[in-house]
């Protein structure tokens, strides 16, 4: 069964309480899209369906108050896997309201993953404590640096670290940045250069209620097994893979992922440019995950309407000029 918990202002709506499929639960909707804290965002939204009169007219408790929406499936389905529950966005409500039409009354609740406060002119994304100032000194490490940073601009918020370990200043860096996408966007185009070649930099997301930074180097990668894929996958643009599968919950933003030998088809702007790699028809092998949007609608009978769908990048691509073709068998 398809499972959502949700918990916001003091309450909390969940299909299936400790595990247990309530065919009761209410009808709930949810696009989450979650990306790099210095990239552009879809915005996210929930909607929960017949709260009733009461509830709806009271929707501005909800207003500025810290959300958490988990999703996946319960057990019940032959194919459906509990352990892939878990949390999709951890943020602050920007908008509330309820509607009122004929018989149907919802409550929708606009969110800003990774937290925030309103503020007139509309949603300030992770308003800083204090000064966000990195001050990254010759020789020191960007971990210790970037540590210290984090902690004087958000006391409240832990902060979990995977990058490179030779990630070390050659000279001094001091940046001031206003907001968390600002640092975001500075570190990762400083990290990108310093490295260079097709690193991807450093990169912030504090959409799981903490900030995790990290450069796509963890170490272990999950399994999508061939069970779960909605559709077959796409190359968007070279380099860009597009995957649906079932609701997933246990894949963050960042992680690795292993994909089964499958057949995969390609856009117009995903076809081979140039030199650029010959993508076989067959796929499988690694990629790491750029960006995540989760859409649902519990009710919905369409076998595609609690799904995920995936951004990915090969863990290794080319370099620039290489031409390479990919075996029948899967892989790059």
């Amino acid at each position: 069964m398809r499972r959502y918990r949700i918990e916001a202002g003091g309450d909390v709506w969940d299909s299936a309480p400790n595990g247990l499929a309530d065919p009761n639960a209410l009808q709930v909707d949810l696009d989450v899209s979650v990306t790099s804290v210095d990239a552009p965002q879809n915005g996210s939204f929930v909607r929960i369906w017949g709260l009733g009169l009461k509830a709806i007219s009271n929707a501005k408790k909800y207003y500025g108050q810290n959300i958490e929406v988990s999703g996946g499936f319960a057990k019940g389905l032959p194919l459906a896997r509990p352990s892939q529950f878990g949390l999709l966005a951890k943020g602050i409500v920007t908008q509330a309201w309820g509607t009122w039409e004929g018989t149907n009354q919802y409550l929708d609740l606009a969110i800003t993953p990774g937290g925030g406060v309103p503020c007139a002119t509309g949603p300030n994304p992770m308003p800083p404590k204090n000064k966000l100032v990195l001050n990254w000194k010759k020789g020191q490490m960007l971990e210790e640096a970037l540590k210290e940073t984090l902690r004087s601009a958000f006391p409240e918020m832990q902060s979990e670290f995977n990058i490179q370990e030779q990630l070390k200043a050659d000279q001094d860096n001091v940046h001031y940045a206003s907001s968390l996408p600002q640092l975001g966007y500075y570190l990762r185009r400083l990290t990108q250069q310093m490295v260079g070649g097709r690193y991807p930099g450093v990169s912030l997301d504090p959409s799981s209620g903490k900030i995790d930074v990290f450069d796509y180097s963890k170490p272990s990668a999950k399994r999508i097994e061939f069970s779960d894929l909605i559709g077959s996958p796409i190359w968007q643009k070279p380099a860009e893979l597009e995957l649906k599968t079932a609701m997933r919950g246990d894949i963050k933003f960042g992680d690795r992922v292993t994909l089964p030998n499958v057949w995969v088809n390609s856009s117009q702007s995903g076809a081979p440019v140039g030199g650029f790699v010959d993508y076989a028809p067959s796929l499988g092998g690694e990629f790491v995950v750029q960006s995540i949007r989760h859409i649902g609608s519990s009710r919905a009978p369409s076998g595609d309407a609690w799904v995920s769908v995936f951004t990915l990048n090969p863990t290794i691509p080319p370099s620039d000029g290489d031409t390479c073709q990919s075996s029948s068998e899967g892989g790059l």
